[in-house]
Order: structure tokens, then C-alpha cells, then sequence
């Protein structure tokens, strides 16, 4: 219900994913960057993913593919929380062949944040 949302409370959030250029701009150079991924994780989502640079299309879709075929996975129920970053590494996995300069996805959860080196 849009009259009852508080967009400065997104606690209901478990991740959200930034599938955009310069979403997590900053993320590889100076981790106190603000960015998409950091304020709405500040705003109350329990994490964020997002990427540092330019995104690759095809590259961006296997990586989400990949994120949501282990949400899929009835294997994987549990803590949303947790699991969000258990999808996030093995999307990671899986689509490592498509690393490159253009792909840097960047988790982020208010107090752990990985990236990829």
C-alpha cells in the first residue's frame, strides 16, 4: 500500500539488487563511498548487491540467473538473511568465466561486505 510505506524504513527488505552501472560506485577504492548499495542497506534492508563499474548485460543476467536458481533451490530454505549471501557467492561461482573488468558485483549487509578482487 503506497499511503502506508515508509520509504525510510525498508527493515521488510531482505536484499535488493542493483543491476545498473556505478550502483556500488566506490566499492573497490574508498569502502565509506556513499552509493546505492550502502543507503538503502541504511535505510533498513538487510543487504544490497549492486556493481562498482559498467555492467555487461549478458554478464549482469547470468550472475542474476545464477542468484535466484540457489534461492530456487528448496535445498537452500532458511535465514533470507543468510542466504542472500550464500546465493551471492555461488553466483559468483558460477559465473566466474564472465569476470572481467566490466564485472564487479559487490555484496554489502550493513557490516560484512564482499567483493570480488
Amino acid at each position: 500500500d503506497s499511503n502506508s510505506s515508509n520509504l525510510n524504513d525498508l527493515s521488510n527488505l531482505y536484499c535488493a539488487m542493483f543491476l545498473s552501472c556505478h550502483s556500488a560506485q566506490g566499492a573497490y577504492g574508498n569502502d565509506s563511498e556513499s552509493n546505492f548499495v550502502k543507503a538503502i542497506v541504511a535505510k533498513g534492508a538487510r543487504s544490497a548487491i549492486g556493481f562498482d563499474d559498467k555492467v555487461n548485460c549478458q554478464k549482469v543476467t547470468s550472475f542474476v540467473n545464477e542468484f535466484f536458481a540457489f534461492y530456487a533451490n528448496p535445498e537452500h530454505v532458511g535465514n533470507m538473511n543468510i542466504l542472500a549471501r550464500q546465493a551471492f557467492f555461488e553466483a559468483l561461482e558460477n559465473t566466474e568465466v564472465l569476470y572481467g573488468s566490466d564485472y564487479k558485483p559487490y555484496f554489502w549487509n550493513g557490516s560484512v561486505y564482499e567483493k570480488f578482487d
